[in-house]
């Protein structure tokens, strides 16, 4: 993973090189969230407004929505990246788990983003209450 490979270099300042791998996951975030948003505007068909400003509108409110998610979703990132020292993340030992655990957020938000799209097929609706019903009250 190219964030990886940067993580401790001296000619970097602290924070960034520390935190690099955070802004590579949010990008990714952002741009899986917007897709997700795209292809499902354009499975609607007829049911979506078709001036540029509605859609303007309907990815800004949606870009909101995704920072204030990724916020919640990047704790257990950054948790990782504050706690381990310099010269752990300077080590193959530091960059694998930081490494391991953005391949496994990632592949969540893959998963999600493909399991929303199977929702969607069946409910005409983004993940809400029905999601959860459909999780509690199995039978």
């Amino acid at each position: 993973m190219p964030f990886l490979r940067r993580t401790g270099t001296p000619s970097a300042t602290p924070a960034s090189s520390r935190f690099r791998p955070l802004a590579w996951l949010g990008v990714c975030f952002i741009i899986i969230s917007t897709l997700t948003r795209l292809v499902l505007l354009l499975a609607t068909g007829a049911g979506v407004p078709s001036s540029p400003m509605a859609w303007l509108s309907i990815f800004a409110t949606g870009l909101g929505y995704d920072l204030l998610a990724f916020i919640y979703f990047a704790i257990p990132l950054v948790l990782l990246l504050a706690a381990l020292p310099r010269r752990w993340l300077q080590q193959r030992t530091g960059r694998w788990m930081v490494g391991a655990l953005s391949f496994v957020m990632l592949a969540a938000l893959v998963f999600i983003a493909l399991a929303e799209w199977t929702f969607w097929d069946e409910f005409q609706s983004r993940f809400n209450f029905i999601a959860v019903d459909y999780l509690v009250y199995t039978t």
